[in-house]
């Protein structure tokens, strides 16, 4: 009974986005795309640290398209994080819905904000999520908006994204060849470039605070002393990513040999727990979670020295600061390569890869062993001292 209520809401769904679709390409006056570009929509409507990979693509973007009139669509949660981008000249935030009829709601959102938020003159729309779309609708925002070209990748570049985005395409007037075999997001997004026959030049991550973030930073670690700082990201966006909180605890006694000084970072209830049971083993660790915004966050950061924690937005971030530290992904493969460091790994940084031993069986990161963890810290102290 369930498969054939999901088959009829899946026929259901097709049948209303053809019916959208048919009705606003006939309402659409077709125009030719302006010469050089003069503006141009994109839409990211992802988590934190696909924002942060997402950065070396607007960078070249604008190298590229220096007098274009740039704009950025956002989820609210990650505004913080781009509100300072200097290479985009708008920024609006879209909020999608949830649960069982998110798509029908997601379709007329996407919509009604293209109708009052953007301004219908892009000549060119891209989307860069290389994963399924299903769940965020960016395409229909592309559309929507009444950009002559819009590009992004097709939903048979993978298997999963071929099911659920099936009739998506439909939102799209050009798709970016896949590249073979596994490729990091980085390039994935500059490879949307690379099709429009822009050049790279600066693959790095950036990211962009202002001085009152950095005081905000400082005052927050004025009780640090002269001890060296060790960032730490105790949960992640998934249970299955997060290293057990004991084996947290159980590495205290080398922070403190090293003199290490803790300092938790994060949001969600998830790592508030975490961090409450985290400082009754550490009581001179610095509880910061919750405490910053995203920018203070990275201004943490960036006068931190090391970073310990898992397969999360805080490690692109860490990344991007250009500090050294362990970074522990769950497995060595999956279908598509979802959650692995081929894909979604510390991006040309210092930050090292654990992951669990290839040979044992249901590998995970509760099989990620302390011990291996305070070698690859050690490796790391090393490093930053010379």
């Amino acid at each position: 009974m369930k498969k054939y209520l999901s088959w009829v809401k899946h026929r259901l769904e097709c049948l209303y986005l053809r019916l959208v679709i048919m009705i606003t390409s006939l309402r659409r006056r077709h125009t030719q795309m302006q010469q050089p570009l003069r503006k141009i929509l994109v839409v990211r409507l992802d988590e934190i640290g696909d924002m942060v990979l997402t950065t070396p693509f607007l960078r070249e973007l604008r190298r590229n398209y220096p007098k274009a009139e740039i704009t950025l669509v956002v989820k609210p949660a990650v505004y913080n994080l781009v509100e300072l981008c200097p290479y985009i000249d708008k920024i609006k935030k879209f909020t999608k819905a949830n649960g069982r009829w998110a798509f029908f709601q997601n379709i007329n959102q996407s919509k009604r904000f293209a109708c009052h938020e953007l301004e219908h003159d892009y000549d060119l729309a891209i989307v860069p999520r290389f994963d399924s779309d299903y769940a965020y609708m960016a395409g229909a925002i592309a559309f929507f908006s009444g950009a002559v070209k819009r590009i992004g990748y097709a939903p048979w570049v993978l298997p999963c994204k071929s099911k659920l985005d099936a009739g998506l395409e439909r939102f799209y007037t050009d798709f970016v060849p896949a590249r073979d075999g596994v490729c990091h997001e980085v390039e994935r997004n500059l490879d949307i470039l690379r099709y429009l026959g822009c050049t790279i030049e600066n693959t790095s991550l950036e990211l962009w605070i202002d001085k009152h973030d950095e005081q905000i930073a400082k005052k927050l670690l004025s009780m640090a002393g002269g001890q060296r700082l060790l960032v730490l990201v105790l949960s992640a966006g998934a249970k299955h990513k997060e290293w057990p909180i004991e084996n947290y605890i159980g590495m205290i006694e080398f922070f403190r040999q090293e003199n290490l000084l803790p300092i938790l970072l994060g949001a969600g209830e998830n790592t508030r727990e975490y961090a409450d049971e985290f400082c009754n083993a550490c009581p001179e660790a610095i509880d910061l979670v919750g405490k910053c915004s995203l920018r203070e966050t990275y201004a943490v950061m960036k006068q931190c020295e090391i970073f310990l924690g898992g397969d999360t937005g805080p490690m692109h971030m860490a990344a991007a600061s250009g500090i050294t530290g362990s970074a522990m992904f769950f497995t060595h493969w999956k279908p598509e390569y979802i959650d692995t460091p081929e894909r979604f790994g510390p991006w040309e940084g210092n930050i090292q890869v654990i992951q669990p031993n290839i040979l044992e069986e249901n590998t995970n990161t509760t099989r990620i062993k302390i011990c291996d963890v305070t070698k690859c810290l050690r490796r790391c102290i090393s490093a930053s001292k010379l």
